[in-house]
């Protein structure tokens, strides 16, 4: 959390935001004013719950991705994401 809150350089990419929030933000249990989680994480980054939300499911098919090593079945992967 200290690299995604102390990174004065630049801003982290959206992709950056999602991987982190993918490997350290573990998922809290739902429910209306309940702290922890993703809406945390949100909170500290100041980004709101719904964009940290997509931004983790970006980086879970980057994941998925990178584990296929056909190129042709990458290829039409991603093009399909990206459309």
């Amino acid at each position: 959390m200290q690299l995604v809150l102390s990174h004065a350089q630049s801003e982290l990419s959206p992709l950056e935001i999602g991987r982190y929030a993918l490997g350290y933000v573990e998922l809290a249990d739902a429910g209306r004013g309940k702290k922890g989680g993703l809406s945390e994480y949100a909170r500290q980054i100041g980004k709101s719950q719904p964009y940290i939300s997509q931004v983790r499911q970006a980086a879970e098919v980057l994941k998925a991705v990178k584990t296929i090593t056909h190129p042709q079945f990458r290829l039409l992967l991603l093009s399909a994401l990206h459309s």
